[in-house]
């Protein structure tokens, strides 16, 4: 896992399984790309 700090793009490579997460702060993904694309959101656990 590698902490980004605000404002940062990353590039992931095509065809491979990916996974973005924060700890304790909002966060926005924005994914772009040619399609198709499928999110799959995992359910977490009521605090």
């Amino acid at each position: 896992m590698l902490a980004v700090p605000e404002g940062t793009f990353i590039y992931q490579p095509p065809e491979g399984h990916h996974y973005d997460m924060a700890k304790d702060e909002e966060v926005i993904v924005q994914i772009m790309g040619m399609g198709p694309v499928i999110t799959t959101q995992i359910p977490q656990p009521e605090r």
